[in-house]
């Protein structure tokens, strides 16, 4: 003799189900939304990049980055493009080879110590090995 249930669930009771079987936390996000937290996080990804560029430098290769815009059409509309992005070095070399790097915010170069804006780096290989 073969039974046949008929069950009607709903997508909530659906929902409810896969949600009963997962293991939850009471955990926020440990991100810093400060205003000082977002400069925080936009030096270190500047920081990021800048190990990146450094990293392609010594292989010979370069690094490209591009970001979407809205551009106008000619036919009076706008379309959505990945333009190039400009990646600016934050190091630089003086006449005697010696890397200096500066810490910048935007454009502007920051003041790491006062009258000190640069850290002397070296020569690059020294800058890979550490």
């Amino acid at each position: 003799m073969q039974r046949t249930i008929s069950v009607s669930l709903t997508l909530r009771d659906i929902v409810m189900t896969v949600l009963s079987q997962l293991k939850l936390a009471a955990a926020t996000p440990t991100q810093d939304r400060t205003p000082v937290g977002r400069v925080r996080r936009r030096l270190l990804d500047g920081l990021d990049l800048q190990i990146e560029l450094a990293a392609a430098d010594g292989a010979g290769t370069t690094v490209s980055r591009t970001r979407r815009r809205w551009v106008k059409n000619d036919a009076d509309g706008k379309d959505l493009r990945d333009l190039p992005v400009r990646l600016r070095r934050w190091w630089w070399r003086d006449e005697a080879g010696r890397v200096y790097l500066g810490l910048r915010h935007g454009a502007r170069l920051l003041e790491i110590a006062p009258g000190k804006r640069a850290i002397d780096v070296g020569t690059m290989g020294t800058c890979r090995d550490s």
